[in-house]
């Protein structure tokens, strides 16, 4: 009895086209899921904290404007007309107050806020300011607001800073996940092609 031997042929051309098939379709894949990370993901990440950074620097003008109103308020001080100086300078410290509490709205990152209680709570601390800037008559008075603002709506200044840096954190796992996918995407394309 003689043995018979089995040779098994494959055909490399069919395995080529399947295998250039196959990294076809996974290399588009991961290129698709790479343009997801980025456009959704890392683009909504960095719009977060540009916008943080732009309420940032939108304090720092209501501020500076609210200096330069205390500025016009004590320069009346030595105005003559005793009716017209009364009269501009509860302007000024009232338009003062006002500039004062829109930028530290402006300022609060929303990002922090918690739940539906709390924004409730936001909204009505910066109601309750606006209402009370027509009491404002003078510079002390303008002070006793500026802290009232300041213990209603605070700076959160170390939890805006954790925040900050989480951001970028994820901001940045994300550019290094859509670079990786893009990357192996292109290869496995690149290699679909030369097994055509």
């Amino acid at each position: 009895m003689t043995k018979k031997k089995f040779k098994i042929k494959i055909d490399w051309l069919k395995q080529n086209a399947i295998l250039s098939k196959k990294l076809n379709v996974f290399g588009s894949l991961l290129l698709i899921i790479s343009f997801i990370v980025q456009t959704y993901f890392y683009n909504k990440w960095n719009d977060q904290i540009l916008t943080f950074e732009q309420a940032n620097r939108n304090y720092t003008e209501m501020t500076r404007t609210s200096l330069e109103y205390q500025n016009l308020y004590l320069g009346l001080n030595s105005y003559k007309e005793k009716e017209v100086k009364e009269t501009l300078q509860h302007l000024f410290v009232q338009a003062a107050a006002e500039k004062y509490r829109l930028g530290r709205i402006m300022s609060t990152n929303v990002e922090l806020i918690k739940d539906s209680i709390e924004a409730k709570k936001f909204i009505d601390s910066t109601n309750a300011l606006l209402l009370s800037i027509d009491k404002i008559n003078d510079m002390r008075s303008l002070y006793v607001f500026v802290n009232d603002t300041e213990n209603k709506i605070p700076s959160k200044i170390e939890e805006n800073k954790d925040w900050l840096i989480h951001m970028n954190n994820k901001k940045e796992t994300a550019s290094y996940i859509f670079i990786g996918l893009q990357l192996i995407g292109s290869i496995m394309i690149a290699l679909g092609f030369r097994y055509q």
